[in-house]
């Protein structure tokens, strides 16, 4: 599924609901089911699974009658989600606006952070080990703006076929974030020279 919608991306930057989304991709699932995998109350995650749902990211395969009240069941609507490539320009427009892109990034980033945290505390993620420890970069990279749209197109298909030329049955997941934007303003454009007239007379 292609995320052309930036309420879509929202709904996937929250760790909780990225496992959710993760679960039913592997399986059906009740919300009470989904409680137990990711060991949360189940009355806080009926705003989650509402929320998926009204962002067309699951949906409901089955209603069954328990006790008098309905079971419904979910599943992913896809077993990968990638991201459009025009969410990553900064258009005008309703969607596009400085406010969302804002929102957008501290959603993705501050769940990241949130993740990367709850990682740690709970043992996945242990420095120093091969395959359990953090990869950090952070780099001032001097290109055009031609340079940084490639980037925007090339970088999402290079992740795709790394994904395909590594993946495994039985692979772990992990988490890839990746920010790029411009670090400060551009240097003024350079001034054509201007010969006065006196020297042009004395040539």
């Amino acid at each position: 599924m292609v995320l052309s919608r930036l309420d879509q991306v929202r709904a996937l930057a929250d760790p909780l609901r990225i496992r959710l989304v993760e679960t039913l991709v592997a399986r059906e699932a009740s919300v009470a089911e989904l409680a137990a995998v990711a060991e949360v109350p189940l009355t806080r995650l009926y705003h989650h699974v509402d929320l998926l749902l009204e962002t067309g990211l699951i949906e409901v395969v089955s209603r069954i009658r328990r006790r008098g009240a309905e079971e419904r069941r979910f599943r992913a609507v896809a077993a990968r989600y990638t991201l459009a490539g025009s969410l990553l320009e900064m258009t005008p427009g309703p969607d596009g606006g400085a406010a969302e892109m804002l929102a957008l990034g501290k959603g993705i980033l501050g769940g990241a952070l949130e993740a990367l945290t709850d990682g740690l505390a709970a043992g996945r993620i242990v420095p120093g080990r091969p395959g359990l420890g953090l990869i950090l970069q952070d780099r001032t990279v001097r290109m055009s703006a031609a340079a940084f749209q490639a980037l925007a197109e090339e970088l999402p298909a290079w992740l795709d076929e790394f994904s395909r030329r590594h993946r495994t049955p039985r692979g772990a997941p992990y988490r890839v974030v990746i920010a790029s934007f411009p670090a400060s303003d551009p240097p003024p454009a350079r001034r054509p020279t201007r010969t006065s007239s006196r020297k042009k007379a004395d040539r």
